[in-house]
């Protein structure tokens, strides 16, 4: 999760994209530095802002996997949570924390749907919820 996560996973959720999904602006973590990331925050800094985000990203398929623990082989639950991040995760998480995503009603005065999630509930706990 984490590699995925440093790869693509940062930059499809808070690099501004479509609606749907991010941009690769900050491809591995390109960009990702002590400067703020004034679309988020003006005083916190980029990499720390990156790295607190990671820790939804790890928390979420591990909810998922407690439902299917010793039901899946290894191999086979490595393969679905690296699927299920990039179908499913990335793109919900930014459409409700991305700056340019289709249901962020704090950032995005055009979103579709005016949600506010800050601390997790849609993208954490309903997607691994559904999931499992």
């Amino acid at each position: 999760v984490t590699i995925l996560w440093g790869a693509v996973g940062y930059s499809f959720v808070f690099a501004k994209g479509t609606p749907i999904l991010g941009g690769l602006t900050h491809m591995f973590l390109r960009g990702v530095d002590s400067a703020p990331n004034t679309n988020y925050s003006y005083w916190v800094s980029h990499n720390v802002f990156a790295m607190y985000q990671m820790m939804f990203a790890i928390i979420t398929p591990a909810l998922i996997i407690g439902a299917i623990a010793e039901r899946m082989r290894y191999l086979a639950v490595l393969v679905f949570v690296a699927a299920w991040m990039l179908v499913v995760y990335f793109p919900l998480a930014h459409m409700v924390w991305g700056i340019d995503g289709l249901m962020n009603g704090v950032w995005n005065s055009a979103a579709v749907v005016k949600s506010i999630d800050f601390a997790g509930g849609t993208v954490v706990h309903m997607s691994s919820g559904w999931s499992a």
